[in-house]
């Protein structure tokens, strides 16, 4: 790895940007790329495992560590030509009260989802001999037995609010199994914790996190004049098993019954996020995990102008309930949606402080600065060997 040197300025520093595959993940690694460059900072999009990195002064890793196999293969192999590597955690962990027999059968069930066929050369033949029906049936069936079996470990933990959705219990435990697995392996030198759950869950694993909050950019939206006509508006994925299905439907009951919709749209992105959220009220959040905080939500509502009321959260820092957003029992949301609709000047008086919050204090250049000042106190930016402040650095766009 190149020498190591402190107190470096922003047009000296090359950060190539990396985030998920999907478009949500797409469109905050624009953001982001945007941010730092109006920072100073000379940035570049980059796909996973694109070379053009190891030229970064830093690798900028956004979402969580399973988006970036290529990089974790080439970051393992090239250690003399590792950028300095950063990883901004956006994504739940388990709750930071795991238990060990949750873990245990929780790590069962991810390593179980992620396997095409069985491991061993005999058992794969013979896998492969069963018609495929068969094999659906029973790997559906293992896979209950197992999810049952961490299911009633995670009931013991009373911040875990179980849900019976197999598939995001799985994506949760498939990212505490890749930090068990790949951290230790030395080739990240940063990791940022989005949430003080998400910091929690990583000190309990022996990581050494740090709290960085996913910051306001004016490209998540922006507060627009016009109507607003949509009374409440839920933006999310909601499939009909699970804890969100279940409080969703039994709000809009209840809202129903008192003249009120709940508009439920998901794969609102950009400016027809911008437009949905402009219209709305209120923009209710019920989560998948009620241990972690749901940052873009919170972020993209608030720039556009509505009030977030939510289920009761563990810890929702940075955000203080009562004067940035409304928490309440799942059972006062729609009692408490009915009093803000009706009660316009407290609606408001809410959604102003807010706005002034995320855009005075918790903004994304805060953040950015939070992440490459900690890279620069510490000395790991490297040297410019070989290359003059000024000249742009250029990866592949996404």
């Amino acid at each position: 790895m190149q020498d190591r040197q402190r107190g470096r300025s922003p047009s000296q520093v090359c950060v190539a940007v990396s985030s998920g595959a999907n478009q949500t993940y797409v469109e905050l690694g624009e953001i982001l790329h945007d941010a730092l460059s109006h920072a100073g900072f000379r940035s570049a999009l980059v796909r996973d495992g694109d070379r053009a990195a190891l030229a970064a002064d830093v690798l900028l890793l956004l979402g969580e560590g399973a988006f970036f196999p290529d990089y974790t293969n080439l970051l393992k192999r090239k250690p003399a030509l590792r950028p300095t590597t950063v990883l901004w955690l956006l994504e739940a962990l388990p709750p930071p009260t795991l238990n060990e027999r949750a873990e245990h059968e929780g790590s069962r069930v991810a390593k179980f989802t992620s396997r095409e066929s069985p491991s061993g050369r005999l058992l794969r033949l013979i896998w492969s001999a069963v018609p495929r029906p068969v094999r659906a049936r029973a790997r559906e069936a293992i896979l209950r037995l197992l999810f049952s079996n961490f299911k009633r470990a995670m009931d013991k933990d009373p911040q875990s609010s179980f849900t019976s959705d197999v598939n995001l219990h799985s994506l949760m435990m498939h990212r505490h199994v890749w930090f068990r697995q790949h951290f230790s392996e030395g080739w990240l030198d940063f990791v940022f914790a989005s949430t003080v759950s998400q910091r929690q869950s990583l000190t309990r694993m022996g990581i050494p996190a740090r709290f960085a909050p996913l910051g306001y950019h004016a490209g998540m939206g922006a507060n627009l004049p016009g109507e607003r006509d949509i009374d409440v508006l839920f933006i999310g994925h909601v499939w009909e098993s699970g804890r969100r299905y279940e409080v969703l439907s039994a709000v809009r009951q209840q809202l129903a019954q008192k003249g009120v919709e709940v508009v439920v749209r998901h794969g609102s992105y950009g400016e027809q996020r911008t437009a949905l959220l402009n219209r709305a009220r209120v923009s209710l959040n019920i989560a998948h995990y009620p241990w972690d905080l749901p940052s873009p939500r919170f972020l993209m509502s608030m720039g556009c102008g509505a009030l977030v009321i939510s289920e009761r959260l563990a810890d929702p820092t940075p955000y203080r309930p009562g004067e940035h957003f409304v928490q309440v029992d799942i059972a006062d949301l729609a009692e408490t949606i009915c009093y803000y609709l009706e009660h316009e000047r407290e609606r408001e008086a809410i959604t102003r402080t807010a706005y002034v919050f995320l855009t005075q204090e918790l903004t994304l250049q805060n953040a950015l600065a939070r992440i490459m000042g900690t890279c620069n106190e510490v000395g790991t930016l490297p040297a410019a060997e070989g290359r003059a402040p000024g000249v742009p650095f250029r990866g592949k766009p996404l």
